[in-house]
């Protein structure tokens, strides 16, 4: 059982394919699958499912340490990203 579910999303996976429609599955904190249109996981396989139409999904790529410029500062409050 995933801990979440995230369908109908564009998915890009950062690798240069062409974004595609599809699901990610989250268990534990990570990810645990990504799946493409044609061969979804049910949503019954999820304690928490979030329909992502419309929305365009990175996964992994986000957490990836970023290098930045001395004196820049970066907030980690998600206050700070609205």
């Amino acid at each position: 059982m995933f801990d979440l579910l995230i369908s109908n999303a564009k998915i890009y996976d950062g690798l240069g394919s062409e974004p595609f429609e599809g699901q990610v599955a989250v268990k534990d904190g990570r990810i645990a699958a990504v799946r493409r249109r044609d061969a979804p996981i049910d949503a019954s396989q999820a304690r928490e499912n979030i329909d992502a139409a419309g929305q365009s999904l990175m996964p992994g790529i986000i957490d990836n340490p970023m290098p930045r410029s001395p004196g820049i500062p970066i907030s980690t409050s998600r206050s700070a990203w609205a």
